[in-house]
């Protein structure tokens, strides 16, 4: 018997989830706020989202939506009789999720085709879906069923971070840094998404005080941003922030973030 939670694996983990005004600021099943570099798990019967562990742990049991109480799907019908409503009445999410299932293909019935999830994700674009900016922005710098257009793909991504996506930011920064080199903007970008907590983000404004680009070189602030994606296993920051130690003379930089946090 295939269980929603195996799509969720396949397809949803493929790409960060993003909670939008509409999704509220925490998980409608356990209660908890969301977490920024978790997943965010469209449920197909009610196109309403909960957390990662909880799919994980309905994933497990097969057990009904603790939302809305519909049974899990199970074939290849169920789920289609499920999404196709929301997608008929338009409804943002469901047209994002529907975008993803075609981009990814091989689950539920939807064979893989780039053209179509692109025109999917462009409705949902219009509708004002974040993930659909981030996804499609994906799409036009691959050229997968688009043609390549990296001023889009930034032009997308710049939607979704003025709504606070955080990948969304940080894909601004990497975008810039391949284009205009725009430091001010790179950094500006980095900060945005790290301020939220984003691991992957810590990890890059971490480098650019390390390197002094976009901002004056620190290293104690370095190694601040370093420590925070090291403590959520980040590898890179790990060895960046035993680089670090080696290089500086004993507790220097120890010292400096600890005069730094009592001023």
């Amino acid at each position: 018997m295939r269980r929603f939670g195996e799509l969720r694996q396949k397809v949803l983990l493929k790409g960060m989830a993003h909670a939008s005004a509409r999704d509220g600021t925490f998980c409608p099943c356990c209660l908890e706020d969301w977490d920024v570099n978790g997943q965010l798990v469209a449920q197909v019967c009610c196109m309403r989202k909960i957390c990662e562990t909880c799919s994980d742990k309905l994933a497990l049991t097969n057990a009904a939506c603790p939302l809305c109480r519909e049974p899990t799907p199970v074939t290849d019908s169920d789920f289609q009789s499920y999404i196709q409503p929301h997608v008929e009445k338009e409804v943002p999410e469901a047209l994002s999720f529907l975008g993803e299932l075609f981009e990814y293909g091989e689950e539920w019935g939807y064979t893989k085709n780039a053209y179509v999830a692109a025109l999917v994700y462009k409705r949902a674009v219009e509708l004002g879906n974040v993930n659909a900016m981030v996804r499609l922005a994906r799409l036009f710098l691959r050229g997968e069923g688009v043609t390549v257009d990296t001023e889009k793909a930034l032009e997308l991504n710049r939607q979704a971070a003025a709504r606070g996506h955080s990948v969304a930011q940080i894909n601004v920064a990497h975008i810039l840094s391949k284009t205009s080199g725009d430091r001010d903007e790179i950094f500006r970008f980095t900060k945005l998404a790290a301020d939220q907590g984003y691991t992957h983000a810590e990890t890059s404004l971490a480098q650019l005080f390390e390197d002094g680009f976009g901002v004056e070189k620190d290293l104690a602030e370095a190694m601040r941003w370093y420590a925070r994606a090291a403590a959520k296993g980040d590898e890179k920051a790990i060895a960046a922030v035993a680089e670090l130690k080696s290089l500086q003379p004993p507790d220097s930089v120890a010292t400096r973030v600890a005069k730094r946090k009592r001023a």
